[in-house]
């Protein structure tokens, strides 16, 4: 008796190879790993570090980043902090409108650490990772030019990531450091002050 190699898929012959391959592809996607796999902690981490490279192109880092600012931050951040920073940047313009530049910005100093001056080094920690949501601790110093800039001032900040379908992306960071003066609460926060501020300012 001769013995066929072929096998009948929804309802056309297909050759035995073909057959193997089709029934491995279903147990692969069959398979929990494949169908849902977990985000990569170093995924998180490589982003949060992007973000901070681009940030330390930034000398110094001085209030809300403009239109060229932005461009450079998107490729890491969420459209909903994207959106904020351009709503900061136009309240902040409405302000100065007002206050016929009479006034001080609306945000002074750095806007991505705690710390007024800025960081000059900081090192991504371990990352905590969701499915959609992630946040890392962030070891920041700053280390200034003049004498009495000598010694370095250290803190921990925390960033927050959010999965889109774009994938890992910074959405907000808290500010972390110990000390009166500096920045408080979380970056968004910050931005919101500033938008109703800048809205609210009348001519």
């Amino acid at each position: 008796m001769k013995m066929l190699n072929e096998f009948r898929t929804f309802g056309a012959p297909v050759s035995a190879w073909t057959a193997v391959r089709v029934a491995t592809l279903v147990f692969v996607c069959a398979s929990p790993g494949a169908a849902r796999s977990a985000p990569a902690t170093d995924d998180v981490q490589g982003v949060a570090n992007g973000f901070y490279a681009v940030y330390g192109t930034f000398r110094p880092s001085d209030g809300i980043p403009d239109a060229k600012g932005r461009t450079k931050y998107e490729p890491f951040i969420s459209p909903a902090l994207d959106r904020l920073l351009i709503e900061g940047e136009a309240a902040e313009q409405r302000f100065v409108n007002a206050t016929k530049n009479m006034s001080p910005p609306l945000i002074e100093g750095d806007l991505f650490t705690s710390n007024f001056e800025g960081a000059t080094s900081w090192s991504v920690g371990p990352c905590e990772t969701g499915a959609a949501t992630a946040h890392c601790m962030v070891a920041l110093g700053y280390r200034g030019g003049s004498k009495e800039d000598s010694k370095p001032v250290n803190w921990t900040d925390t960033i927050y990531l959010v999965r889109n379908g774009a994938g890992w992306r910074v959405d907000d960071i808290a500010y972390g450091a110990p000390w009166a003066f500096g920045n408080k609460g979380r970056l968004t926060q910050t931005l919101q002050s500033a938008i109703r501020d800048g809205n609210n300012a009348t001519q």
